[in-house]
């Protein structure tokens, strides 16, 4: 099969052919020879610094939906207008093919073409996600920073569906159903929720940490997290923990 080789390579240990949004992609791995020190030697190397050449080669981390990923040091990566532009309409074209795709009967090679429309939309997002994500964590890691902090999300909690929730009779305690027998379940937000997830799943944060940990070990790098709970409203001087320090999102005080 002829390619294009950006790089140079070896002949390759194993070689895996998938197919994905009906294209049929073709990867391959080998052993490149370079040296990749070990979690414990960074470890090591990084403990033996004081606290100010730390703070001097460290840069935290917090993620969000806006911003996916924004430094201490006040920068921001986020998706180009060009990349926003191309997934919105990418999930616009999703949606139209779906609804078609709905009206079609299951077997019939209709439905085989529209689910093929609806598979290429999803692969096409997911390459520019992944793009981001590789561009974000090679800009990361060939900067200054040595060490990298951000705090450990449980990305897959948060991104659950919201579980029914009951009407629960306050006397009785037993659980309130309507005259047909169905069961009432009470207001629980699950709408807003699944918009907070898609846009978490979005946002990229598992897949460029993920990037940054493997690229940043090569370097002989330190990616680190930390605890999330109250990171948020600490004083990173003084240890200070209470609400009053964050009066809105963008101010510490």
């Amino acid at each position: 099969i002829p390619f294009i080789a950006h790089t140079d390579y070896k002949l390759p240990n194993s070689i895996v052919v998938s197919r994905c949004g009906g294209k049929w992609h073709v990867s391959f791995s080998y052993e490149d020879g370079l040296p990749e020190p070990d979690e414990a030697e960074i470890i090591a190397h990084y403990a033996g610094m004081c606290a100010e050449q730390l703070e001097s080669v460290s840069a935290g981390f917090d993620r969000g939906v806006v911003k996916p990923f924004a430094d201490s040091a006040e920068r921001s990566f986020d998706f180009s207008p060009a990349q926003k532009q191309h997934l919105q309409q990418l999930e616009q074209r999703r949606k139209r093919y779906e609804r078609r795709l709905a009206r079609c009967r299951k077997g019939s090679n209709r439905h085989h073409k529209a689910a093929g429309r609806v598979a290429r939309q999803h692969a096409r997002a997911t390459n520019i996600r992944r793009d981001f994500a590789h561009q974000t964590s090679h800009a990361l890691v060939n900067s200054s920073i040595e060490v990298f902090i951000a705090e450990d999300l449980r990305i897959r909690s948060m991104v659950k569906k919201a579980a029914p929730q009951p009407v629960i009779d306050p006397v009785t305690g037993a659980i309130v159903t309507a005259k047909n027998g169905a069961i009432k379940y009470r207001k629980n937000q699950r709408k807003a929720k699944s918009g907070l997830a898609r846009s978490i799943l979005a946002s990229c944060w598992g897949q460029t940490w993920t990037y940054v940990q493997y690229k940043a070990r090569r370097k002989a790098k330190l990616p680190i997290k930390v605890p999330p709970f109250n990171s948020s409203v600490e004083c990173a001087e003084c240890g200070h923990t209470h609400p009053d320090n964050r009066p809105d999102q963008a101010t510490f005080r």
